[in-house]
């Protein structure tokens, strides 16, 4: 889920919480922003990207997505391709614009993006109901 979706959802809590009680949604704010940055900074990107190199010097990468790199994905019979979380890739985005803006960009630029055999694959996962 993408940071400004937990933010808006918490911001929501207030409503149903005294505002004495306030304070302690921030801290909880405050933590949960803290941990997904320090698991972001666990960085495996590089050695993804090696390794789909290695496996099919002509696979592709979104340029300033390597954050949102999770790992590559093959097809009996094709070649390794990068494989790239849709979600992520809309959360960066929206650190230079807004989150609606962001996903019509990502449904627009690149989820209809075909740019050859090496183009890659996009993971996306329904909203949990």
């Amino acid at each position: 889920m993408p940071a400004p979706d937990i933010l808006i959802r918490i911001a929501e809590m207030r409503e149903f919480y005294p505002a004495d009680e306030h304070g302690i949604l921030d801290e909880a704010i405050e933590t949960i922003l803290n941990l997904r940055e320090q698991v972001r900074n666990v960085s495996y990107s590089a050695q993804i990207r090696a390794a789909i190199s290695e496996l099919n010097e002509d696979a592709l990468f979104i340029d300033g997505m390597d954050d949102a790199l999770i790992g590559h994905a093959t097809q009996w019979g094709s070649p390794a391709l990068a494989v790239y979380d849709s979600e992520r890739i809309i959360e960066i985005l929206s650190k230079d614009m807004g989150i609606e803006e962001a996903a019509e960009f990502y449904a627009h630029n690149i989820e209809c993006a075909y740019v050859g055999k090496g183009t890659p694959l996009l993971l996306g996962r329904p909203e949990p109901q």
